[in-house]
């Protein structure tokens, strides 16, 4: 995705991305996997990523770390520059493995 960002010279021209929340979640550096749920409550993330699938019971937290978020990715977009278009673009994206993505020129906008 970057490659593709650097190609187009996005920062040259002032794009903007409209896109779903596994755009934004890609742009944004955070796991892709956790884009399925809410976009605030995917920027958190679960305490050991090496037994995530393997441990079953799991010990209560005795501290919660306010501002560790899971971006493991540097941010490959500014955030103010990415759209939505609503729901029913959230529907039809989302279904299957497709992800759509526009690029608006900021122009256009206005």
């Amino acid at each position: 995705m970057s490659l593709l960002l650097q190609k187009i010279r996005d920062r040259e021209y002032n794009w903007s991305i409209c896109g779903d929340l596994k755009v934004a979640a890609i742009l944004t550096g955070l796991q892709t996997g956790y884009s399925k749920y809410c976009y605030f409550l995917s920027e958190w993330d679960s305490r050991n990523r090496m037994q995530h699938y393997i441990k079953k019971n799991w010990p209560i937290r005795n501290t919660m770390q306010p501002g560790n978020k899971n971006v493991q990715h540097p941010l490959l977009f500014d955030l103010d520059k990415i759209i939505s278009n609503g729901p029913s673009f959230f529907a039809r994206s989302t279904q299957g493995s497709a992800v759509a993505v526009y690029l608006v020129p900021k122009r256009a906008l206005l």
